[in-house]
């Protein structure tokens, strides 16, 4: 079948979306993908066998996103290049990442008699809820979670076929849902994760944290916590990785918490570099706080740890302590509370030296990897392209 993919955002930074269309090629479909940029002039590109049409959109445009749903100004921009486009492309399906076009695409794919697929990266109104742009004051005027939500349960049930992150995403929308719902987590091709021989160094216990730093990814508590782990056992010492609006905050905890010696701050890193400082590490973090959003979630982080064998150290989210329990590749703490934090954090340095969430790590990944999360994407794009489907 020939796809038209529609990505509210630039290409190729999306890992999640890269994967699911070479696949889609490789199970012998043609993948197309329109997206925006806000970089340069309206062009065409060719990605990997993937044929990309970047339309460029306006600051002001992309800003009228967070309240698309009261302002026309963001639909209207795509309801134009989506329709010129699809006046001289055929498709037979329509696949939108993320919920907020539904409502367009939808409307678009009944038109042309296409099959319309709906992959929800996201929990998008918990998201929106939790986002800081819907804090401040334009926000606050544009944005409502209550309809969002109403326009999730609506747009769920009018979609051919459903794509989520995570079994917890899934049965959250099953009450809603008319179509098939195919689950591909943010699994990792195994062949792009990186083996290198660094070892922890053994005088400290170092713990590593690496992604995007915001309130909601949980360090805060994490320093908190170190604060009270360095009481009990002074060898410890925290790694963050990344950056984020929240790095400048956690630096002043960390300083008036006299900490300086037990936390640094990286940046961002190469993926070489990120890797070799997991790899130096005894621990690995992810710390998220609890939320809608944060249960329904599918972290790469979460498979990067386990294939450089580390064990993990979670707050209590849903989807993230189910596959950690199923796979005994870590324990979980309550996720605000340092006290809890620091109690999971000596239970598991008395496991030292982690053989068995090492050996756990690397056989959860037999099922934890792309070419086995993908199955489910394929299988529901046989069932599209059967008649009477």
């Amino acid at each position: 079948m020939k796809v038209l993919m529609i990505l509210e955002r630039d290409f190729p930074a999306d890992d999640r979306v890269e994967k699911e269309a070479l696949s889609l090629i490789r199970a012998g479909h043609q993948v197309d993908l329109i997206c925006f940029t806000m970089k340069g002039a309206d062009r065409n590109e060719n990605y990997k066998g993937i044929a990309v049409f970047k339309k460029k959109i306006s600051d002001f445009t992309y800003r009228s996103s967070v309240g698309a749903l009261r302002l026309p100004f963001y639909f209207r921009f795509w309801e134009k290049v989506l329709s010129k486009h699809l006046e001289s492309c055929q498709y037979q399906v329509l696949h939108l990442h993320d919920l907020p076009l539904a409502r367009v695409v939808y409307r678009l794919s009944r038109s042309c008699n296409c099959r319309y697929i709906l992959d929800l990266h996201e929990n998008y109104p918990a998201l929106l809820q939790i986002s800081p742009h819907t804090k401040k004051l334009i926000g606050r005027l544009v944005h409502s979670n209550r309809q969002w939500e109403k326009y999730e349960k609506v747009n769920v049930g009018l979609a051919d076929g459903l794509v989520t992150v995570v079994i917890e995403m899934k049965e959250r929308i099953r009450p809603y849902a008319t179509s098939e719902i195919a689950v591909v987590e943010n699994t990792p091709y195994l062949e792009e994760l990186k083996t290198m021989d660094n070892q922890p160094d053994k005088n400290f216990i170092t713990l590593v944290y690496s992604g995007g730093i915001n309130y909601h990814r949980g360090l805060q508590t994490v320093i908190e916590g170190i604060n009270l782990s360095v009481k009990v056992n002074p060898r410890i010492r925290l790694f963050i990785l990344g950056g984020g609006s929240h790095e400048d905050v956690l630096k002043s905890q960390v300083k008036l918490a006299g900490l300086e010696a037990h936390v640094r701050f990286f940046g961002w890193l190469s993926s070489n570099e990120m890797y070799e400082q997991i790899y130096n590490s005894d621990i690995a973090l992810i710390p998220h706080m609890k939320s809608v959003q944060s249960d329904n979630s599918s972290p790469n982080k979460l498979f990067q740890y386990m294939f450089c064998g580390k064990p993990i150290l979670a707050s209590n989210c849903n989807s993230v302590e189910r596959v950690l329990h199923e796979t005994k590749t870590g324990i979980t703490y309550i996720h605000d509370s340092p006290e809890s934090f620091k109690n999971a954090l000596m239970l598991l340095i008395s496991e030292m030296p982690f053989d068995s969430y090492k050996n756990n790590g690397r056989k959860a990944l037999e099922k934890y990897n792309w070419e086995h999360s993908v199955q489910e994407l394929v299988a529901l794009y046989n069932k599209l392209d059967t008649p009477g489907k």
